[in-house]
């Protein structure tokens, strides 16, 4: 079976290793290819998605580190999809797992338990970005502001901290509006807690939990990438169940979800489609990959046992 990995090698190396280990384990053939070179053919009523190095239509997709790229590459992965292609995390789970907003209004309408948090809609953000030096009226009881699309504590910033931070906030949001497009802003409270849970799910099971907590006295965010100290947790705790629903409330195959307040009353802080995992693993042995792994591999065969088109067939060609 062939995947196409969409990945930049030089960005988490460990963590590409460690898939590239599973996938090869596995015996899937992988093509690894830059999401900057996937393309797409309209030509006489046909379509064709190609990308370099890939000669025949995948059985499984992967994308590792296409965040940035989803809008540009969601026709390529619906066109995938449709020709039965195992997209990880495809379809409508790539609008509400990239998007912090919609993550919420998912999960509110699952009943799921969240952080308060304040959506400020691309056009009220474009706005107050569009208005000099001038920032916007955060709503009462805003601890933390966020980029909508960020990850691993990228831009997150604490409202206490002051004007300068806050500035620095809103000028790098100026920074990454286009003339088409604004990113939304996210406004939370500032929950007071020691660390928080990161939980990983993968194919509605969960892989492992740890508790983070900030490992510098000047880093209040809980991040791995930015110092955490990490510790394991039994599968058994109580974030476990709250993780499994958030992830299938967004209808992710696997994501990342971190929790936040006291063991008793856990809420979802956010859930990331296309969360890192190599810490994770580190500290609690989850083995991400290859549970990632032998999720495709039972989709693609699933697929096959339902008489779906052959891969050969299919196409991109």
């Amino acid at each position: 079976m062939e995947l196409l990995m969409l990945s930049h090698p030089e960005v988490n190396p460990r963590a590409r290793r460690a898939l590239l280990t599973a996938f090869g384990r596995d015996g899937w053939r992988v093509v690894e290819a830059r999401p900057e070179r996937v393309w797409i053919r309209i030509r006489s009523g046909r379509v064709d998605v190609h990308v370099d190095g890939l000669e025949r239509c995948p059985d499984a997709v992967v994308g590792r580190t296409v965040a940035r790229y989803l809008d540009v590459l969601r026709p390529a992965f619906q066109l995938w999809q449709d020709a039965g292609v195992v997209v990880l995390n495809g379809g409508w789970a790539q609008r509400v797992g990239r998007d912090k907003v919609a993550t919420g209004l998912a999960l509110a309408a699952a009943g799921v338990p969240t952080v308060d948090t304040v959506g400020l809609l691309p056009d009220v953000a474009g706005l107050a970005m569009s208005a000099g030096d001038a920032e916007p009226d955060l709503p009462p009881g805003t601890g933390v502001v966020k980029p909508a699309r960020g990850h691993s504590g990228d831009l997150v910033t604490r409202v206490a901290d002051g004007g300068a931070a806050v500035g620095a906030f809103w000028q790098a949001m100026r920074s990454r509006a286009t003339t088409t497009a604004v990113e939304a802003v996210v406004a939370q409270p500032l929950v007071v807690s020691d660390g928080d849970v990161r939980a990983y799910v993968v194919a509605g099971e969960l892989a492992g939990l740890m508790r983070r907590r900030p490992g510098a006295d000047a880093e209040w965010r809980a991040n791995a990438r930015l110092g955490a100290i990490c510790e394991p947790l039994p599968l058994s705790h109580p974030g476990a169940d709250l993780a499994v629903r958030a992830v299938a409330a967004l209808g992710l195959d696997a994501a990342g979800v971190d929790l936040i307040g006291p063991d008793d009353d856990l809420r979802v802080l956010e859930v990331d489609g296309w969360a890192g995992f190599d810490h994770l693993d580190a500290v609690t042995g989850a083995d991400v990959p290859g549970r990632i792994s032998a999720y495709l591999r039972r989709a693609v065969g699933a697929k096959q046992d339902r008489g779906g088109d052959d891969a050969g067939e299919r196409n991109g060609e």
